[in-house]
């Protein structure tokens, strides 16, 4: 999953956000079974573990995104949400990670953040 988020960043810092995100949410072959939920919360877990160890700039971006496009390889459908809250008279931007209306990737620490777009991932199968 590191190598995943690195390689989602160094998409990001190239070729923007839209290219990136099409490249995620393309349409590819399907791996091996849907993982159960203890598996999907294992992949988000890690994913937010890399995300907050500041290794890589915009962490919450290139996680949510290398975390979608990795679920997705596994047949699960997610949302990627990208928000703003204003703080200190500061604009603060996140992105996070849905599935089914569950969270899976936040790094947020409870801040809230007011979602200005969403994109959901077309099922793959």
């Amino acid at each position: 999953m590191f190598l995943r988020i690195i390689i989602f960043r160094l998409l990001l810092v190239s070729f923007g956000f839209t290219t990136t995100r099409r490249l995620a949410e393309k349409e590819h072959e399907p791996s091996g079974q849907i993982p159960d939920a203890s598996e999907v919360q294992r992949l988000a877990h890690f994913a937010r573990s890399i995300a907050r160890s500041n290794l890589v700039e915009s962490p919450c971006l290139a996680a949510s995104l290398a975390l979608s496009w990795t679920l997705g390889r596994r047949g699960i459908c997610t949302t990627l949400h990208l928000g703003v809250q204003r703080r200190n008279g500061r604009l603060n931007a996140h992105a996070w990670l849905e599935s089914q209306g569950q969270l899976l990737l936040d790094t947020s620490d409870g801040d809230t953040f007011a979602t200005l777009v969403a994109f959901e991932q077309q099922k793959t199968r």
